[in-house]
Formats: C-alpha cells, structure tokens, sequence
C-alpha cells in the first residue's frame, strides 16, 4: 500500500484520453485508476510522473458503510468511472490501496477506525 503525507501522491501519467481532456489514467503505487483531472495548474504529459490528492466525487448522496473484509481495495464499478473504496477509515480518509481524501469523511465518527465501503461516481485527481 502506498503510504503517502497528508493524502499526496506521486502519480504517473498512463494514458490522457482523446475523447476528454480531464480523464487521466494514473499509476499509484502498484493501482491504476482513471481519475478526472479537475485542478491541473500546468500541463501533464504521458509518462512523466506528478504530485496529486486523490478526491472522491459523488453526484448527490453518499453512504460510507461499515463492511467485514479487512482488506483494502479499489474495485471498478458497473458504470464507467465508478469505483467501489473499501479500507480504514481515519478521520476525513479511506486508507485503501491508495488514500481517499474526503472532508466529508470525518462526520462518520461512529466509523473512525474500522473498514469501511463507499461508492464514488468517479475520482478527482487534484494536480499540486
């Protein structure tokens, strides 16, 4: 798992998409994502490596709920962008295969600590 400070990540650029310039295909660690490049203060190009937060963004509600598995994960979802989060959660993060970072997070206190599921319409990568 990828242990980054304050939810930062070093993340290279697999694939810009052709089809829409905000959808980024990153390597984190050992996890591939595609993330929506929603902050992107300079240029990115494929290949080059760049320092990121991970965001979750959701259409309207969410659930974080409290699952029995112990072991984190990032599982793609039925519809195109979606991810399923599975991990600890700790304060305002999900602490799964990469750090989800959510100020939301933090009102689940009867969650602190245990693993958890959440399910994101798609994720922001915020380039730093």
């Amino acid at each position: 798992m990828t242990e980054p400070q304050n939810n930062v990540h070093q993340a290279e650029i697999i694939a810009l998409s052709e089809d829409d310039e905000e959808e980024v295909t990153l390597r984190i660690g050992e996890e591939t994502i595609v993330a929506f490049a929603t902050v992107c203060p300079y240029e990115i190009f494929k290949g080059k490596t760049y320092t990121v937060e991970i965001a979750p963004f959701y259409s309207g509600n969410f659930l974080v709920e409290k699952i029995e598995s112990s072991k984190p994960e990032l599982i793609r979802g039925e519809r195109p962008f979606e991810y399923i989060v599975r991990g600890r959660l700790n304060a305002d993060t999900i602490e799964s295969t990469i750090h989800i970072h959510d100020p939301d997070f933090a009102a689940f206190q009867n969650l602190q600590g245990t693993f958890v599921e959440t399910i994101v319409d798609r994720l922001d990568a915020t380039f730093l």
